[in-house]
């Protein structure tokens, strides 16, 4: 008993930046559950939009042969392999994070991806956190900054959007990145620090030689990350130089203004300066990977349009972070240009960005906090007024507001905080937080919301319709998912409504295809004609076009059509798909020989060609070896087939494959390998065992038929 008492008395008390550290625990957690929690009901969401391509058709993510070439490629070029890159954008932080979500979790459920970017969010809110506390802002009005941050409905693309998680994947390690040059920066000027500081800071500028370069180290390897994950980043230097400058402000006193200003910059650019030769390197591979340093669009205009259109474009930014009543995939803001100009889309929101501008100046001039809020604010926004690499109907997104938000917030809510500490300074921060408790109310309502758009394909183009009726391409993609669901006349409503805003090519071409669809082939015929005239290499235009041909009894056109869809230059990293196309028709018109000839020229060249079609070429061998009897090539091809197809979730690809599976089971029943035979029966019947469509049904009543045959036997 004594010795117990004698224990506590001499244990050590805790202290209040021990008892400070644990509330910031607690509270960062906290805020981590809020913001995973406010996207729960996005988890059980289908794979929309670029998922669908992006994930569900991308071979490079999928198979492990492409592993290297799917991290040194931009993140379209799974669409195929040719000399020139699909997109401005290498991403490989991204690409690798899908490969980790594919291996982790198939493409079966979106379940898990949409959990690992809830998670990516949540790391975002505690690293936020994390930083405003760095800052020397106070729990409460750091846990308000982060609330609203959580909770916003700005994110939901962000965050609900699988192929959207860019924007989280790039401001996690730049956050971390921006916390360790600020811990970096306060070791090194506690390490120059008077001698006459207590024995802790002494130590403390002791291990700062070591400490410091480490710090500076992790934060380079984090903005490297960053970079990969979005180009954004390289804007990150000016961030760095911003911050050290701000607050050097503690460390240099004492000498006069005008040197102390001179250290501070001083100070702040060699702090930069790794992180700009980071930005220089990643920009210098960028350029040798693409061999581009930017693919510029058929729209892409002069800087006087940018200009002309950027009040536009930030207005719309400010309203979103203050009052996002108004939120979809779209909006209806289009470009400025000088014969459009007028007070609405010019001189208004010029007035507005340039009052908004000088108050949060304002608001910043005196607060190390606010002041590198602001940066946040403006330098990851500033690309997304570059409207020459948007599509014209798409020239804003909520999810270029991910990491500026939180430099608005960094700036608003210390302010209102500052503003209640005249009136009740006691109370100041908690009154501050309150507030902000109520206002994340509604926008966690409209997150809820908002949240449902993004979990049907065709419920997200039905909201973009809603928040952008005027955009062709909004009517023309929500027309094929109407078209999908067997709503024909609907589609057709839709597609027609497009084309007569604006006969954007997914508009005529989707129109074509319903006309296919419903057997109208010469209305079908004048839509793709009209695609034809602007992208005479587009191969989905010239395959059912030679469709339409063939069912209109006019199959030399028909082959015609598809032997120049292959002869086209651009076209070259197609060419086993469109052979296979040539051979079919050949095949038709009775040239058995000439289509068996086509497909083994290009055999060689198969398993490098990327696409789904492209393995057809040995389902078709597979099937002409068997009409003339070569049955060790057909189980070949068959076989070779099946290898290259095994991760494929396209449903017509699973039909293909349950038709291969089956003949390779006759095939090896004919040779007299009933073992064989039956495995390939069991086969089929486990990979269709969820399927829906009619011909892979039909296929495992087949083989189920065939196996309780044999098994009588």
């Amino acid at each position: 008993m004594v010795a117990g008492s004698t224990a506590s008395r001499h244990a050590a008390p805790v202290t209040p930046a021990a008892r400070r550290g644990a509330s910031d625990v607690v509270i960062a957690l906290v805020l981590a559950l809020i913001g995973a929690g406010v996207y729960l009901n996005v988890v059980r969401g289908e794979f929309v939009y670029d998922d669908t391509k992006q994930i569900l058709r991308n071979q490079l993510i999928q198979e492990d042969r492409f592993f290297w070439k799917a991290l040194t490629s931009d993140v379209w070029a799974f669409k195929g392999t040719r000399e020139e890159a699909w997109s401005n954008y290498w991403r490989p932080t991204f690409v690798l994070w899908l490969i980790i979500n594919h291996r982790l979790f198939g493409v079966g459920s979106p379940v898990g991806w949409h959990v690992t970017n809830m998670l990516l969010h949540a790391s975002v809110c505690v690293l936020a956190y994390a930083l405003v506390r760095r800052l020397r802002a106070g729990a409460a009005v750091a846990a308000a900054i982060v609330l609203l941050f959580a909770v916003h409905p700005a994110h939901v693309e962000s965050v609900a959007w699988i192929s959207g998680s860019p924007d989280l994947l790039m401001s996690a390690p730049l956050l971390g990145a921006l916390l360790c040059v600020l811990r970096a920066a306060r070791f090194s000027a506690e390490h120059a620090g008077a001698p006459d500081q207590s024995s802790r800071a002494r130590a403390q500028r002791h291990s700062a030689p070591v400490t410091t370069p480490i710090m500076l180290l992790t934060a380079c390897v984090l903005h490297g990350i960053a970079l990969m994950a979005k180009e954004v980043a390289v804007l990150f230097p000016l961030i760095v130089f911003a911050a050290v400058f701000s607050v050097s402000g503690e460390f240099e006193r004492g000498a006069a203004r005008q040197s102390r200003n001179v250290a501070r910059v001083r100070r702040a650019l060699v702090y930069a300066l790794p992180f700009a030769l980071t930005a220089a390197a990643f920009l210098l591979i960028r350029t040798r990977i693409l061999e581009m340093v930017e693919l510029k669009p058929p729209w892409h205009g002069g800087p006087m349009r940018i200009l002309l259109t950027a009040p536009l474009l930030l207005a719309f930014y400010l309203r979103q972070c203050v009052f996002p009543m108004w939120i979809g995939p779209s909006y209806p803001l289009r470009a400025v240009a000088a014969d459009n100009l007028g007070f609405g889309n010019f001189w208004l929101p010029l007035g507005v960005v340039a009052v908004s501008f000088v108050l949060l100046v304002l608001l910043a001039r005196r607060d190390p906090l606010r002041r590198i809020g602001l940066v946040l604010l403006v330098l990851p926004l500033a690309p997304a007024m570059n409207i020459n690499a948007f599509t014209p109907e798409q020239l804003v997104h909520d999810r270029y507001l991910y990491l500026p938000l939180l430099g608005f917030l960094m700036v608003v809510i210390p302010a209102l905080a500052g503003a209640f500490r005249r009136i009740a300074a006691a109370r100041a921060e908690r009154v501050a937080l309150a507030l902000c408790i109520l206002f994340a109310a509604p926008l966690t309502a409209q997150t809820l919301r908002y949240n449902t758009a993004w979990t049907r394909e065709i419920g997200l183009w039905a909201w973009s319709v809603e928040s952008d009726p005027t955009s062709a391409t909004n009517r023309a993609e929500y027309g094929r998912c109407l078209m999908a669901e067997g709503r024909l006349d609907e589609a057709r409503a839709q597609l027609d409504r497009a084309i007569a805003i604006q006969p954007v090519t997914d508009a005529v071409l989707n129109r074509a295809l319903l006309a296919v669809r419903q057997r109208r082939y010469e209305e079908a015929v004048a839509d793709l004609k009209l695609v034809l005239a602007s992208y005479p290499e587009h191969i989905l235009a010239n395959r059912n076009l030679a469709t339409c041909y063939e069912r209109l009894s006019r199959p030399d056109l028909a082959l015609q059509t598809l032997q120049e869809a292959r002869s086209h230059p651009k076209n070259a990293y197609a060419r086993c798909a469109l052979t296979e196309a040539v051979a079919v028709a050949l095949y038709q018109n009775g040239r058995k020989g000439e289509a068996l000839r086509e497909l083994e020229a290009v055999r060689g060249d198969v398993p490098h060609e990327l696409g789904p079609d492209a393995p057809m070429v040995l389902y078709r061998l597979g099937h002409l070896y068997r009409e003339i009897n070569d049955n060790t090539r057909a189980v070949g091809a068959f076989e070779e087939y099946l290898l290259l197809t095994a991760l494929s979730r396209d449903e017509s690809t699973r039909a293909r494959r349950a038709e291969a599976m089956m003949m390779l089971a006759r095939l090896y029943n004919d040779a007299g390998n009933i073992a064989d035979a039956r495995t390939m029966l069991q086969r089929i019947v486990n990979e269709t065992g969820g399927a829906t469509d009619d011909a892979s049904r039909a296929v495992r009543h087949q083989a189920e038929t065939v196996l309780r045959r044999l098994e009588g036997t």
